[in-house]
């Protein structure tokens, strides 16, 4: 968006604005529901389905010029992509391995990055060949490719999601043993790991034992073993194995984990259990790291949509392909940020003596560090003609330290959960972030109004460097 807010005046830079926030809002919203039912939904059928309904946005954009219709289809994206990055991040909790999951953590995350850093000049590029064809109509070109994209993208995940064999998830996600309490004495079962829940066997099994009493009757299955003291406790048993069946059925390309719990698809409830299960040293990490997620995301945005406005405020140093390159320089800064923080941090995972509450904590605050320094510099290169290796060496540092912060504070709060949870850890503290996200819009832009830009981003860098005391308290 940086590349495109280049070309607003200013008048036309707040409606920009404006529609920025609205759909950071729909996000919002949508981020925080989606992420806590992801617990209990098919990420991947979400992932999908957001795919194909931004792609209908998108070609309704495409057809309307009034500013009006744009804020309202803005708004209804961001409600469409909120449900996308919480289904990614299950997916990744599901299948990416503890020592493995900061780095496909950096890779997934450097993604948007990359979109970000060739965005502009693929949207440029498209813009030139359609004007040939389309004339003035030529800027529809860009969001029906786009479009056409998403489309192509799910129509190859709904096949590889027909034809792939089954989906086996991370072994410390399942449930090899559990214990039923009852009134009078539990029921045990035990799971082989080398073995899986057959309902069918299960049942047949329970049939056969339905008369047994108080005398204990241990036989094995191809599923395992069990006992059983009572008849009510059977009939218990009988009831889960029928849950177990319905799971199986609902659920035939086994993208979710298997329980043996029902659990209501209720926001409050989910935040409320996630609660009772963290211990209290573990919340107040939660809400120090969302505290950071936030400012870290509020830069994120700021620097992608204003840093080129920032420049061109100083029409004798910069030009708009001079600012188009430094917001470029960035989003590359941001690739590199994702994935090279993201393997140091799995490297130092398992390698040293923990001295912090999170071994991620040590990375985050020395790139919040960094960050604020970099904002500093930045604020005062925007007023002064300096060369142009400065301001792209900058900036690309802030978008190493940005993006990686952002990326490991999605991390430690997926970590800080249990699987079963992760997704509603995730919402939490993506909640706080997508706050920082609507803060980098219209408000940001009112500050920027009532003082400079550079001195926006002056208080901006001085909130980053203030935003990681917090962790220095564990």
């Amino acid at each position: 968006m940086g590349g495109i807010s280049l070309h607003f005046s200013y008048q036309k830079l707040k409606l920009f604005s404006l529609m920025i926030t609205s759909q950071t809002l729909g996000y919002t919203v949508t981020k925080l529901v989606g992420g806590v039912l992801m617990d209990r939904l098919n990420p991947l059928n979400v992932f999908i389905y957001s795919l194909l309904l931004i792609s209908g946005l998108l070609f309704l954009l495409s057809i309307s010029s009034h500013w009006l219709i744009w804020l309202l289809l803005y708004g209804m994206s961001g409600l469409t992509l909120g449900s996308g990055w919480p289904a990614v991040s299950k997916l990744l909790r599901m299948y990416v391995a503890p020592q493995e999951l900061a780095t496909w953590w950096g890779v997934i995350s450097s993604s948007a990055n990359v979109a970000g850093c060739i965005g502009s000049w693929l949207s440029i590029g498209i813009f030139s060949v359609s004007t040939v064809f389309l004339d003035n109509f030529a800027w529809r070109a860009p969001l029906i490719f786009i479009g056409t994209c998403c489309i192509i993208s799910a129509l190859l995940l709904l096949v590889y999601q027909h034809f792939r064999i089954g989906y086996l998830p991370r072994s410390d996600d399942k449930i090899y043993s559990k214990t039923i309490s009852t009134k009078s004495s539990p029921i045990e079962i035990s799971m082989n790991n080398d073995q899986s829940i057959n309902p069918k066997n299960l049942k047949s099994e329970l049939k056969h034992r339905e008369g047994c009493t108080n005398q204990s009757l241990i036989s094995k299955s191809t599923t395992g073993s069990y006992k059983c003291t009572k008849s009510n406790q059977v009939e218990i048993f009988d009831e889960k194995i029928e849950e177990e069946k319905k799971n199986a059925i609902n659920d035939d390309n086994h993208d979710k984990c298997l329980t043996t719990h029902p659990v209501k698809l209720s926001v409050i409830h989910q935040i409320s259990k996630l609660f009772q299960t963290l211990s209290p040293r573990q919340r107040l990490l939660l809400g120090s790291s969302a505290i950071v997620h936030m400012c870290s995301t509020f830069l994120r945005y700021a620097l992608a949509d204003w840093i080129g406005v920032m420049l061109l405020m100083n029409k004798e140093a910069y030009s708009k392909n001079t600012a188009n390159l430094v917001v470029s320089s960035y989003e590359c800064g941001g690739i590199v940020g994702c994935l090279f923080v993201g393997v140091v941090a799995d490297i130092n995972l398992f390698n040293k003596r923990n001295l912090w509450a999170s071994r991620r904590m040590p990375f985050i605050i020395i790139q919040m560090s960094i960050t604020c320094i970099a904002l500093l510099c930045l604020s005062w290169i925007a007023e002064h003609n300096v060369p142009l290796a400065v301001p792209l060496l900058v900036s690309s540092v802030l978008g190493i330290t940005v993006l990686g912060s952002i990326s490991l504070c999605g991390v430690l709060a997926v970590e800080l959960a249990p699987p079963g949870l992760s997704g509603t850890a995730h919402a939490l503290s993506a909640l706080a972030a997508n706050i920082g996200a609507i803060l980098a819009g219209y408000p940001f832009a009112l500050l920027a109004e009532y003082i400079n830009w550079s001195g926006a981003f002056f208080v901006a860098g001085i909130a980053s460097g203030l935003s990681v005391i917090p962790f220095l308290c564990f």
